[in-house]
């Protein structure tokens, strides 16, 4: 019994050694299983205040990141970065993460004061849209008092948990704790003794390890709640590629596999699970996308991830040291917008047929669109990136814009206007530029070429002059063809009158030869008057294909017997050989008035006149060669030569082929002062009485209506030569030559007479009554209506004038189209416009031009009558005729 109670305290002694044993060994293990959970639980404070700093450093970095690049192109991931920062403080301030940090002298202070401080940061930044320097430069400042008062909390949180010895610290009590264990194996009779009094040690040490067990747990769940702190998706897999960890985020990221997600379970899984879910946007298929995802190497960088809701995701993975692998994804869509936004942008600027680019503070430049290099005649924006603005600009322009342009920059931030520059080839050419100062001292720059604009401005103010010419030449027109108007009046009286007295008197009797000399003024009032009309290009001439060298050989006849002895008339015209679509007599009428005015301008010396037919260009002066603008200042007088003054009128480009007609002189010559106005109307510069005025002006006018230019070369002193350019005829054949009737044909019938001249109604009458014709007579049209409307059947034919003061004569004519169908009419004016408006009607039979000869009324009232008889005769109304 006493053995046996001997035995019970060793049996129990070595059952406790035993127990103690196995306890002993199992805390070993346990603690060898633990220890990098404990080493955790000791770092917790320290990387919160670590992470801090971190987040500290991020922001100072996101602030010059902004600063850097162009407005608003980086504001929101400042703000961003600033919320991130200040989240931070909460965790040191208030959870148990800064239990440890709280504890240390002073740093619930420092981080106070920093958090007192952020609301005002954060009002500044909310301002920092607009771009302003100071307010940059502010924030700066304040965030750099809080570098050194993180650096101290984070120095002064190692040394108060010393975590940069308590590793080493924890490994040596570990290696004690084994030794220890040893030494209890080997002293295990002197334990046993010593156990009773150690159990309740034992005991004790048992209730701490359960409180430091109680705290790693503690520390785990810390650890937990930072990692779903984390801004994006975290998941940790261990070196077999199973899940030790994940945070909602990387479930709410990948929906798809979120019943997935959680420890054990194979990544392998979650990828498939999320693919077949149709997350990512890929062409892959799904074993390949598994593969690919599987086989990135951890570390090697991050990378983007497009899902398939449209979301983009940067995903950051790296190795753990037990071959394990920890991945953080973030959510960058809305930077992916704003990259797009930006690359949108940057596109437009590129398409853009403005220059655009962009100067550092040294003036090289940094960005350039292509139609900036191209303006300047260079192929591609790279050829100037990092070169000087100067180089686009000649000397005088730098200095002008070191003098005048970039003071205004520096002071108002911008600048417009137009400066000239300097192409690659060295021509200068105008622009439009806009300077605006950046923050760094460099500039944007905006070119706009304006050299067709210029050009197109001088081509408008040159229409414009051109326009106002021919307002000034139509008014003089319109008042030259009311006056040939009455005036044709006037002579149709006179010259009727004296062509009856013609007929009437004795042959060869002095009164008959009276009577001849008046019919001789009449037909040179009545060329007087076509000048006039030839001016105001209101007078719708015929034209024919004539030979001009035969008309230049037959005024060539007239001119001998007038000109001066003083003067020699040279003539240098093959007839036969060229043809023109033209009227001959304006055409003579032309030469003859450049002749006088060669003989005014030689005077009473010796001198020539000479007159030449050739093809155009056969001189090779280049005549026909495009002319370039005059400036308007110039009058559009061109001076080529040694004082040789030149100047073109007409059409801008003639056909290839075309008449040369030239009239040279060796007479005084002319001026600019001169040239600019001679085609004038009513400009001379020849003496009272001595000069119309309209002689140029004429030869102008029927120049213009031939579809001809004319070019004049005159130097004072030195003669003078104009040159006349008629396109060549397509036809090769003359026109016939149209001959007068022998005798003015008589016939019978009544004829009504219509003019509020009555002069000219009256000798119309005598005129018609002489043929053998009934004549009556009206003032006016509304009293030829009444008249007609009494007796319908009265009168065969009407004559009226064209211009009348109640209705005209071409609206009585239309009025008695409807009326009496079968009634013809003969319009008789002194004026008619060359494009009438409306067309006259079809019972219109002809229209006559005041002053009209006998035989040319008799022949045409002839035919008319005849015309319209026949008409009535077939039954036909004189409307379809």
């Amino acid at each position: 019994m006493k053995q046996a109670r001997q035995l019970a305290p060793r049996l129990l002694a070595g059952a406790i050694i035993i127990v103690f044993l196995v306890a002993a060994l199992l805390s070993a293990f346990r603690l060898i299983g633990e220890k990098e959970l404990i080493f955790s639980s000791y770092r917790r404070g320290t990387w919160a205040a670590a992470q801090i700093e971190t987040e500290y450093l991020k922001l100072r970095h996101a602030l010059a990141e902004f600063r850097a690049e162009p407005p608003g192109a980086s504001l929101s991931d400042l703000e961003l970065q600033f919320e991130l920062f200040w989240s931070r403080l909460p965790i040191l301030l208030d959870s148990e993460d800064g239990e440890g940090l709280r504890a240390i002298p002073g740093v619930v202070a420092s981080l106070s004061r920093i958090r007192d401080e952020l609301p005002g940061i954060e009002a500044t930044l909310r301002g920092l849209e607009t771009r302003d320097a100071a307010a940059i430069r502010d924030v700066q400042r304040r965030l750099e008092a809080f570098r050194l008062p993180l650096h101290d909390i984070v120095r002064r949180t190692l040394i108060q948990d010393n975590y940069i010895y308590s590793r080493e610290r924890l490994y040596r009590a570990y290696v004690d704790m084994l030794a220890a264990f040893s030494v209890v194996l080997v002293t295990g009779a002197l334990l046993i003794v010593l156990l009773m009094l150690e159990l309740r040690r034992s005991r004790r040490l048992y209730a701490e390890a359960r409180r430091a067990e109680a705290d790693v747990k503690a520390a785990q769940a810390r650890m937990l709640d930072a990692i779903e702190s984390v801004d994006g998706a975290f998941i940790l897999l261990d070196a077999r590629g199973k899940v030790v960890m994940a945070n909602d985020r990387y479930r709410q990221y990948y929906p798809a596999s979120a019943p997935l997600v959680g420890p054990g379970r194979h990544f392998s899984e979650i990828v498939r699970a999320a693919f077949r879910g149709g997350q990512f946007r890929t062409p892959l298929g799904e074993t390949d996308y598994v593969a690919s995802r599987l086989g990135r190497v951890a570390g090697s960088g991050p990378w983007e991830e497009a899902l398939a809701d449209g979301r983009v995701l940067l995903v950051n993975e790296r190795g753990t040291a037990d071959g394990g692998r920890v991945c953080v994804s973030t959510d960058i869509t809305e930077q992916k917008e704003a990259e797009n936004v930006l690359r949108q942008r940057l596109l437009a600027l590129d398409s853009s047929i403005d220059g655009i680019a962009v100067l550092d503070a040294a003036g090289r430049f940094t960005y350039l669109n292509d139609s900036h290099a191209r303006i300047y005649g260079f192929g591609r924006a790279d050829e100037l990136i990092g070169r000087s603005w100067e180089i686009l600009y000649d000397a005088d322009e730098r200095l002008r814009f070191r003098t005048e342009i970039l003071p205004v920059v520096e002071e108002k931030r911008r600048w417009q206007g137009e400066t000239a520059g300097l192409r690659r080839d060295g021509g200068r050419f105008p622009q439009e530029l806009t300077l605006s100062a950046l923050d760094d001292g460099g500039l944007v720059c905006i070119v706009r070429d304006v050299s067709r604009r210029r050009r197109a401005e001088l081509e408008r103010v040159q229409l414009q002059e051109q326009f106002h010419q021919a307002q000034k030449l139509e008014a003089v027109g319109r008042m030259a063809g009311g006056i040939a108007h009455d005036f044709n009046n006037i002579l149709a009286a006179m010259m009727g009158y004296a062509s009856f007295l013609a007929e009437d008197l004795p042959p060869g009797s002095r009164e008959q030869g009276f009577a001849g000399q008046v019919l001789v003024a009449g037909e040179r009032a009545k060329s007087l008057v076509q000048q006039i009309l030839a001016f105001s290009r209101s007078r719708d001439v015929e034209r024919r294909t004539i030979d001009p060298g035969r008309v230049v050989a037959e005024t060539a006849d007239l001119l001998r017997a007038t000109l001066p002895k003083n003067v020699a008339l040279l003539v240098e015209a093959e007839e036969g050989r060229r043809l023109v679509d033209a009227n001959a007599t304006q055409l003579s009428q032309v030469l003859m008035n450049l002749c006088l005015n060669a003989v005014d301008a030689i005077g009473p010396k010796q001198g020539s006149i000479r007159i030449f037919l050739e093809d155009a260009g056969a001189a090779g002066d280049g005549a026909l060669a495009p002319v370039p603008s005059p400036d308007p200042a110039d009058g559009g007088v061109l001076v080529s030569g040694a004082g040789r003054i030149r100047m073109r009128v007409g059409m801008a480009d003639l056909p290839a082929s075309c008449v040369r007609i030239a009239v040279e002189d060796t007479g005084s010559g002319m001026g600019r002062d001169v040239m600019e106005r001679m085609f004038e109307p009513f400009f001379t510069t020849k003496g009272v009485g001595k000069g119309t005025g309209l002689g140029l002006a004429a030869v102008h006018g029927i120049v213009g209506a031939h579809g001809g230019a004319l070019t004049v070369e005159s130097e004072p002193g030195a003669g003078t030569r104009f040159a006349i350019y008629l396109p060549q005829a397509a036809e090769r054949t003359l026109s016939p030559e149209r001959g007068r009737p022998a005798a003015a044909p008589t016939g019978k019938g009544h004829i009504l007479i219509v003019d509020d001249e009555e002069q000219v109604r009256d000798m119309l009458a005598h005129a018609l009554e002489r043929l053998g014709y009934d004549v009556a007579t009206c003032t006016g049209a509304l009293e030829a209506i009444e008249v007609m409307d009494e007796d319908p059947a009265a009168f065969d034919l009407v004559i009226s004038d064209h211009m009348m003061p109640d209705m005209t004569g071409q609206q009585l004519a239309t009025r008695l189209a409807v009326t009496h169908p079968g009634l013809g009419v003969v319009l008789c004016t002194g004026f008619v416009d060359a494009d009438p408006r409306p067309e006259p009607p079809p019972n219109v039979a002809a229209t006559l031009t005041k002053p009209v000869d006998h035989g040319t009324l008799a022949v045409t009232v002839s035919r008319a009558l005849e015309r319209f008889r026949a008409d009535c005769e077939e039954g036909e109304p004189a409307l379809s005729a």
